[in-house]
């Protein structure tokens, strides 16, 4: 076996003292509103309370409390990734309602005091190109998707950079309010990225 070259950076070890490149997500999750067309993604970090008046725990946010990107540290975003889980039994004309919330949902990607760094419609995120209900198959729809999950990403052509301290959000923005029947279903977003930290 031939001596391995440990300075070949696919070799990478790591200590308290060294500068480190990582593959990281920041992520943070939201249930669903009954109020309300718009909704602020990466606003309250862990331990922050919720509109509910619970504190965001690392199930919900890995952010940190200040919601803003650690000091030592930079973050270079290459993805978005949204999912989306329901809580509860859905019945086959639910689909429609989650149909109609998915395509009239636009998100918006911007660092506090400044213009949108980015803009789509929840669909395109998410990689689903067509929404379609057939209630012929009722009872097919409520077996498969009843507790169903949705997960898509979306590369982005230019990356967004993070210095240390930045505040951020991902603005949701609602055609109209929630249906009733999405009500407290969560909605979680991944930033997908490089994550340079000092130490």
């Amino acid at each position: 076996m031939g001596v391995i070259n440990t300075t070949d950076p696919k070799y990478q070890t790591y200590s308290s003292n060294q500068a480190q490149k990582l593959d990281w997500p920041y992520y943070d999750t939201i249930a669903l509103p009954a109020a309300g067309t718009e909704f602020n993604m990466f606003s309250i970090g862990l331990g922050g309370l919720t509109a509910a008046g619970l504190p965001k725990m690392i199930t919900d946010t890995n952010l940190p409390a200040n919601s803003a990107t650690p000091n030592g540290q930079i973050f270079e975003i290459r993805a978005i990734r949204f999912e989306y889980t329901a809580i509860a039994d859905r019945a086959s004309a639910d689909l429609v309602s989650l149909n109609k919330f998915l395509s009239g949902t636009a998100v918006r990607f911007s660092v506090v005091g400044m213009a949108d760094l980015f803009s789509s419609m929840l669909p395109e995120i998410m990689g689903i190109p067509v929404l379609w209900h057939n209630p012929t198959a009722a009872t097919i729809n409520e077996t498969v998707l009843s507790k169903g999950r949705f997960s898509g990403i979306r590369p982005l052509n230019v990356p967004i950079m993070l210095n240390e301290q930045t505040s951020f959000n991902v603005r949701l923005n609602f055609a109209a309010a929630v249906p009733a029947a999405l009500v407290g279903d969560l909605l979680r977003c991944y930033l997908e990225g490089f994550l340079i930290r000092a130490s």
